[in-house]
């Protein structure tokens, strides 16, 4: 093996070989002396203790160096580019199994000119999409429905549809109402429960608002009968507790009034309506009662007996102005002649049947017609008659 390596070589110089310079020789043999001194002349001390390491194992320098090796290292100083040859050598054969050849140029980068990253920052920005304008449901907040509440059975509310596309009311028992683009409908429920409004998308019903129909209220208020309070007459009613804001009005009488309730003095006689409107359960109230009102007329009798032991039956002044506070002068008339028969302006000085034109008690009998009285208020309520009369008979013991 070691024959054939030398063989290969002594073949490669040959191809090379140049005359011998001996003083070229001499310089580089200086020069390797010079850059590679020897560590030991003779060989230095094996740190390790280790006998079996040669002194020259450990020191190196030009004159340790055969004249091959320093022609070897000549050869490589004066090469730019060097042509390695590496051998793979089977030991068991002795035999040369593969072999490559590289060529390896000495190459000097510069500096990286790269940077840590040229990247440089991100330009893109922050995103410059903005927030999605499109919302939950684009369609649903683009159509508008108007006129739209609860309510009861036996109302009605007018539906508006501003959009273009046609729009349908759906009730719980499957009934349908087509309500078309630009358009309205006076809707009037069949059916109580959930009704909803939407529209038709790819054979779809789309939900766009709900509202809900109640029962009919069968009455909304009740009244009591007629009282007088303090002689003056007074009728209550009184709403269904869960309506809400209930509005009165007795038709032809008295303005509308807020309240849960109403008293209301009505001093003629007469059939009259009493209305309530309102709100119950979200159904819109609107309902009407006929009432009753008898004669008041301050509440006066027809015929006294002046000569009665019971002092309730032997005078006579309308009861009400006992009652009242309320300033008034009364007179009383023989129908007769038209004369002035009695006048009082004090409820404790009530007529007692005598005639103040001869201080005798005022005549009576089948033939005689009834006297008149006339009470004039001088402080009325508000809707009040000022003037109220009547007849008075007196009947004797």
């Amino acid at each position: 093996m070691k024959n054939q390596f030398e063989e290969h070589f002594k073949n490669l110089l040959k191809e090379n070989e140049q005359p011998f310079d001996s003083q070229a020789w001499e310089q580089m043999s200086a020069k390797l002396d010079v850059t590679m001194p020897v560590q030991g002349a003779e060989g230095a001390q094996n740190p390790t203790g280790n006998e079996g390491i040669q002194g020259t194992q450990i020191t190196q320098g030009a004159k340790g160096l055969s004249s091959l090796s320093k022609l070897i290292l000549i050869g490589t100083t004066t090469t730019a580019v060097v042509v390695g040859t590496i051998f793979t050598v089977d030991k068991l054969n002795d035999k040369d199994v593969s072999k490559k050849t590289e060529i390896v140029q000495t190459i000097t980068p510069g500096p990286d000119t790269k940077g840590p990253d040229n990247i440089g920052p991100d330009t893109k920005g922050p995103d410059t999409k903005g927030p999605d304008t499109k919302g939950p449901d684009g369609n649903k907040e683009k159509i508008i429905v108007k006129g739209v509440y609860d309510m009861c059975l036996g109302t009605k509310q007018t539906i508006t549809n501003s959009n273009a596309i046609d729009l349908i009311v759906k009730s719980s028992d499957g009934g349908e109402w087509k309500i078309p683009s630009n358009s309205k409908l006076i809707f009037t429920p069949k059916t109580s429960g959930i009704h909803q409004i939407g529209f038709v998308k790819n054979q779809i019903f789309e939900e766009i608002v709900e509202f809900e129909v109640s029962e009919a209220v069968t009455s909304a208020f009740e009244y009591e009968d007629l009282e007088y309070i303090k002689g003056i007459p007074t009728t209550k009613a009184y709403a269904n507790e869960n309506i809400q804001s209930p509005v009165w009005e007795i038709v032809g009488v008295s303005n509308p009034q807020k309240g849960k309730s109403i008293e209301a003095n009505i001093y003629k006689k007469g059939r009259y309506k009493l209305n309530l409107k309102g709100n119950l359960y979200g159904c819109e109230i609107n309902e009407t009662q006929e009432i009753d009102i008898p004669e008041y007329n301050l509440l006066a009798v027809n015929a006294f007996i002046p000569e009665s032991f019971d002092s309730k039956k032997n005078t006579f002044i309308p009861f009400a102005l006992t009652q009242r506070e309320v300033s008034f002068r009364m007179i009383i008339k023989d129908p007769r002649d038209g004369g002035i028969v009695y006048e009082t302006t004090e409820t404790s000085m009530p007529w007692d049947g005598i005639d103040r034109r001869n201080g005798q008690i005022a005549e009576t009998g089948v033939n005689i017609p009834p006297y008149v009285w006339m009470v004039e208020l001088i402080n009325p309520n508000p809707g009040e008659p000022k003037v109220y009369q009547g007849t008075i008979k007196l009947i004797n013991k």
